[in-house]
């Protein structure tokens, strides 16, 4: 594998879990109210009031540091392993693809807890 692929690979390994988890910074923080009702985490289920919406981003910031937390330790990991030749360099392409659907799949936790709160 090309010395620049494996550099912007490893640059996007990095930065996925990076801003998951300044996104569940902020939003764990909580957003002012009289931002737009569409900044945050918005599903038609966190919009029905204010609580659902604070309830919902708060949620949402816990999962997402955490995950992104995990994601991102891994991620170092699976680098240097990957720099030091311990595993093939591919993996991190399929480890980039695992990373934004687990980032994605994020959202249904803070669904399930929203089902289970409010109804």
């Amino acid at each position: 594998m090309d010395a620049l692929y494996f550099a912007i690979l490893s640059v996007f390994c990095l930065a996925a879990p990076f801003i998951m988890m300044i996104m569940g910074y902020f939003l764990g923080r909580g957003l002012p109210p009289e931002l737009s009702p569409y900044l945050g985490y918005s599903s038609l289920r966190s919009r029905r009031n204010e609580e659902t919406r604070e309830f919902a981003d708060g949620y949402m910031g816990r999962t997402l540091r955490t995950v992104g937390l995990i994601l991102f330790t891994a991620a170092a990991v699976l680098i240097i392993a990957a720099a030091f030749g311990v595993i093939p360099e591919g993996v991190l392409s399929w480890f980039l693809i695992i990373e934004l659907a687990i980032g994605a799949a994020s959202i249904l936790p803070t669904e399930i807890a929203l089902i289970r709160r409010y109804g």
